[in-house]
């Protein structure tokens, strides 16, 4: 008999234990469940850049002394050893052959930068002696006669061994900005007071540099991501 009461409490123990795991379970299985996926689109933004209408990772070739070549000594021109030449006209001297520098000459070369971009970004220039200016090579006996500007305003002039001061030209272009186009000038001269940081004697200045000829600058243009990390 007492065995039977212990069965019939064990038995009533797993039947409640039974009932509650049902309870619990049911609970469950009577809420709604919904599943769903979704899918996430995304488009890189535009990067399309050109120097002078051709592609940036193109060689472009500067006319830097092969295009106009101007007057420094214009009535127009206050001063030719210290010039402004931002607002000047570049026109052919007449006294000078096409495509040929001399002192008293000026130029220009305007580099066009289309940015059709949809980030921020930054344009640089940067400016170098070419590796084929040695010492005593023809490229340095003219490029010591030359000086450079990026604005070409007074005491903006550098010497050819303060290129580097020209490098770091930057222009900062906005993914929203209405015109994304940028020019960046080069401004070069030579000026009669140069003649006399010829290493020789001045007086030979006609056969120290008549008819010399070389690749004299080397001008680079980048452009890179600029995002705005400022808060």
């Amino acid at each position: 008999m007492e065995k039977s009461k212990k069965f019939l409490r064990a038995a009533g123990v797993l039947m409640g234990a039974t009932m509650l795991t049902t309870c619990v379970l049911g609970g469950t299985l009577a809420q709604y469940v919904t599943n769903g996926k979704g899918t996430a689109d995304a488009t890189v933004a535009k990067w399309d850049i050109k120097l002078n209408d051709s592609k940036l990772t193109d060689t472009v070739t500067c006319d830097l002394f092969k295009g106009t070549i101007g007057d420094l000594d214009k009535k127009t021109i206050a001063d030719d050893t210290n010039p402004d030449l931002s607002a000047e006209t570049l026109e052919q001297d007449d006294s000078v052959a096409t495509g040929k520098i001399a002192p008293g000459t000026w130029g220009k070369e305007v580099f066009k930068v289309t940015c059709d971009i949809e980030t921020d970004a930054s344009v640089l220039m940067s400016i170098n002696k070419n590796a084929s200016v040695t010492p005593d090579s023809d490229g340095e006996k003219i490029l010591k006669q030359l000086k450079f500007s990026t604005t070409g305003k007074p005491d903006s002039w550098k010497s050819y061994d303060q290129l580097e001061e020209l490098t770091g030209v930057t222009t900062t272009v906005k993914h929203d900005d209405l015109n994304k186009d940028v020019e960046l000038d080069l401004y070069w001269m030579w000026t009669f007071d140069q003649v006399d940081t010829l290493p020789d004697d001045s007086a030979n200045v006609d056969n120290e540099l008549s008819g010399l000829t070389g690749n004299l600058i080397d001008v680079e243009i980048g452009v890179d991501q600029a995002p705005d990390r400022t808060e």
